[in-house]
């Protein structure tokens, strides 16, 4: 679950400008050389140039990643270098092939994320295509889906390994607070302070911040989540006076309003992020969340049904969506999606609390007593008043069914 994502960087050739000058070398952001599209995607070979440049212009919407010039990548094309010598040449990690391809009526486009290092393949889909299909359409799923796999790929235990300097420490604080556990939190809240004290100007890690405190309250590591709120918001704020068009920031933002009970500004605020970004399954995960809160729960699926077109099976989808049920009294679809949640990431403990209580929507008191008596064991200072805490923000008719349940099923009131 991230920390997440969105923009920031303005390119200009294969460097980009940041806030403070922070240079893509000195972030440690992953580079992608985007390679021009092959095949023909409309009825001219112009077309499938106008793809290249569209797809490149939607990844660079992605703050987290570096993104090679495209008339840089027109012009390495002519010279038929291998993978590794366009990753040498333009200092790309990574290295994206789309081709299109025509047969009777249908159009299939293939996308292939090729490791720059090692010229191995990290990740490839396909795409079929309706005749009508756009641009915007094509470039939109292929950002949204290649994201995700990229981050994770970059900040993966061989970059955590080898993270000594400080222009890893972003990945290895992304690392972290994409696989929350306690220690994980205070060892990714320390590298982050470390990195702001040298780059106070590092906008992603005021958002990185940000999730450290909401991952950190929601599973009982810190006691008091109305602070913890109020300082994810106040992280969020201080980025966004660095650079106010990084979607991330906005989602924070926004999360840490919906939190305290601000719905509408918090609700502004994700817009706001779909607005600068509205390729990132993030962006639309967390409106999903903000949605459910404000009770538009039609809304909020459809923007969590968004979210995995963009990036399919991302797993916190599969968190706020079992909300979005659980607050339908969709109790058994709410346990199904808390089920696949905790497949990725099983510690954490708030997905077990809702799950605990869907168990007891649905009669299954023996295990709503086993999530709860696991949570209580792990993590003792996640009480009854702790998620009252949590949930100041919905009106008091769920909190005291939520309350109920949970209690039902053997969690201390404190």
């Amino acid at each position: 679950m991230r920390t997440k994502i969105g923009l920031a960087a303005h390119f200009a050739g294969a460097s980009g400008a940041r806030p403070g000058g922070l240079s893509l070398h000195q972030s440690g952001k992953p580079r992608l050389a985007v390679m021009p599209v092959k095949g023909q995607f409309g009825k001219t070979k112009t077309d499938a140039d106008a793809l290249t440049h569209a797809l490149t212009a939607e990844l660079g919407r992605f703050s987290q990643i570096g993104i090679v010039a495209a008339a840089t990548m027109f012009a390495l094309a002519k010279r038929h270098l291998t993978v590794k010598e366009i990753g040498r040449t333009t200092g790309a990690n990574y290295v994206l092939e789309v081709a299109v391809h025509r047969k009777d009526k249908a159009t299939h486009a293939f996308a292939h994320l090729v490791d720059a290092q090692e010229e191995v393949e990290v990740w490839s889909a396909r795409y079929d295509l309706a005749q009508t299909s756009s641009h915007d359409e094509l470039t939109g799923v292929i950002s949204g889906n290649l994201f995700q796999v990229l981050m994770k790929h970059a900040a993966g235990p061989p970059a955590i390994e080898e993270a000594v300097q400080r222009h890893k420490l972003y990945l290895k604080a992304f690392y972290h607070v994409e696989r929350p556990t306690a220690k994980g939190m205070v060892v990714a809240r320390r590298l982050c302070e470390r990195l702001l004290a040298a780059e106070p100007d590092h906008v992603l890690i005021r958002e990185t911040l940000a999730w450290v405190d909401f991952h950190s309250c929601f599973n009982g590591w810190s006691s008091e989540p109305i602070q913890a709120f109020r300082r994810a918001g106040d992280e969020a704020r201080a980025g966004l006076r660095c650079d106010d068009r990084e979607a991330c920031l906005h989602s924070a933002l926004g999360l840490a309003e919906t939190y305290l009970g601000n719905l509408q500004t918090g609700l502004g605020c994700l817009r706001r992020a779909i607005a600068l970004n509205p390729n990132d399954a993030e962006c639309h995960t967390w409106l999903g969340i903000g949605l459910t809160y404000a009770g538009d729960l039609e809304g909020a699926q459809a923007a969590f049904a968004r979210a995995n077109v963009l990036s399919p099976d991302y797993h916190p989808i599969f968190l706020f969506r079992g909300d979005a049920e659980y607050a339908a009294g969709n109790y058994d679809a709410a346990t199904a999606s808390f089920d696949r949640f905790l497949m990725v990431l099983p510690e954490y403990h708030w997905a077990r609390i809702l799950r605990a209580a869907s168990y007891v929507g649905i009669g299954d008191l023996k295990s709503a007593r086993k999530d709860v008596s696991l949570v209580s064991h792990e993590s003792p200072t996640l009480t009854g008043k702790h998620v009252d805490q949590l949930q100041q923000a919905r009106g008091p008719e769920f909190r005291n069914k939520l309350l109920s349940r949970l209690s039902a099923a053997g969690l201390p009131w404190q």
